[in-house]
């Protein structure tokens, strides 16, 4: 299936589309790939002129040796990426189908990334709820129904997919590739210039190489405002207490074993931080730590639970902010 696409390197944006419509069965077989049970309202062309095929997909798991994926037990759900979305992560990638398939640790990944822990999350969550991959990913479903990866893309639902036999978890297909996270903690920090201070702090003092190992590490990075008020409460300390303000020790305190999400947080309770003291969060979200407790307490970001390749970025919102 789909040998168009294995002799070319870089898929044209215009003929493959049109052979891959080609190739797609007709709702009407039999063998029909996949039908849509719930198609949204402005997919009226036939599901074929849409690419809203599986066969990717399918193809893709048969490669990486996972299609028993498609009909193993349990509460499992699937994200099955259109063949328009694999076309569309092929030409970003500028890779051809026999190469994706090629590397399999990638491919396997990948693939894991569209497999939900808990098949009733899509129906049941909240938005904003943080939904479990079987890579150990995260995705977060926003107000729209919307899903957000790891790279913060958004991917849409376009509808269920008819199971080939009774049983098996549930298929539903969406419009793009699910990544998943590629980029270290330093990498997340450097893209966010409200948080710069705290990011120079760390390379000053050697310890970014905390956040540049394997991890994982949870990083509670306070913003410019409240780390220039942590740093100037450790500098008119008392001097019997001056050394508690130690700039290692203070970032230290901001950094946590493990990977903390913000629903794993044990709000009300403490967790250790890497300068062996206890962070303490209270169950309104504010979270302190230390002599000073943190200058003012802070609490996380909207939109955090930013997730890295060797951890987890919570960014912290200014102390003005959480009045």
């Amino acid at each position: 299936m789909l040998n168009w696409l294995k002799n070319t390197a870089q898929p044209s944006p215009a003929r493959p589309a049109s052979r891959l419509i080609e190739s797609l069965p007709s709702p009407s077989s039999a063998s029909s790939a996949a039908i849509l049970l719930d198609p949204p309202a402005r997919a009226l062309r036939h599901p074929a002129a849409l690419d809203l095929g599986d066969g990717c997909w399918r193809e893709a798991l048969q490669a990486a040796g996972l299609s028993s994926l498609m009909h193993s037990p349990g509460n499992l759900a699937l994200l099955v990426p259109s063949d328009r979305a694999f076309l569309d992560l092929l030409h970003e990638l500028k890779l051809s189908w026999p190469e994706l398939c090629a590397d399999l640790p990638r491919l396997r990944r990948l693939l894991l990334g569209h497999v939900l822990m808990d098949g009733s999350a899509l129906t049941a969550a909240r938005p904003g709820a943080l939904l479990r991959t079987a890579d150990q990913g995260v995705l977060q479903l926003l107000g729209d129904g919307r899903l957000r990866d790891a790279l913060g893309r958004h991917a849409q639902t376009l509808g269920l997919i008819a199971p080939r036999q009774k049983l098996g978890p549930v298929a539903r297909l969406i419009d793009r590739v699910l990544r998943p996270a590629e980029r270290g903690l330093l990498d997340l920090l450097a893209d966010s210039p409200a948080h710069s201070d705290f990011l120079q702090a760390l390379r000053s003092t050697g310890l970014s190489s905390w956040l540049s190992g394997g991890g994982p590490i949870t990083v509670l990075a306070p913003c410019n405002s409240a780390w220039a008020a942590q740093v100037e409460a450790g500098q008119y300390a008392a001097a019997e207490a001056r050394a508690a303000f130690r700039l290692e020790d203070m970032l230290g305190r901001h950094l946590v074993a493990g990977r903390w999400l913000s629903d794993e947080i044990p709000w009300g309770g403490q967790i250790p931080n890497l300068s062996g003291e206890a962070v303490s969060l209270s169950p309104l979200g504010l979270i302190s730590c230390g002599p000073s407790s943190w200058a003012q307490p802070q609490s996380l970001h909207p939109g955090s639970d930013r997730i890295a390749n060797n951890g987890v970025l919570h960014r912290l919102a200014c102390p003005n902010s959480l009045a």
